[in-house]
């Protein structure tokens, strides 16, 4: 599908990066799953109007360093957005991060 944005990680990862804004993105579940286990370090993740193809996991424990999760509803479809902030919630543990939920 041509309308689903790709996303190509370099070799080794993003391992220092803290914050991720996946803002206005369709993107595959495996690419979203292989970029957040490419970033282990992260802390803060903004998660604005994205749609996820299908469904995926992660390990639990995978985002151990999760602190905060930001999460802008803007559709009435949360559906995909739903499903990633439970993914989100489950790879941070044992750990709980702050969500905060905005809604426009």
């Amino acid at each position: 599908d041509d309308n689903i944005d790709e996303i190509l990680l370099p070799q080794g990862g993003f391992p220092k990066l803290k914050s991720l804004d996946l803002s206005n993105l369709r993107i595959r579940s495996q690419n979203l799953q292989d970029l957040l286990q490419a970033c282990p370090s992260l802390e803060v993740v903004n998660v604005n109007n994205i749609e996820i193809s299908d469904s995926f996991t992660l390990p639990k424990g995978s985002l151990a360093n999760l602190k905060q999760i930001t999460w802008v509803i803007r559709n009435k479809d949360i559906s995909s957005q739903n499903r990633l902030l439970q993914i989100l919630q489950m790879a941070a543990a044992p750990n709980h991060p702050k969500i905060i939920v905005e809604a426009l």
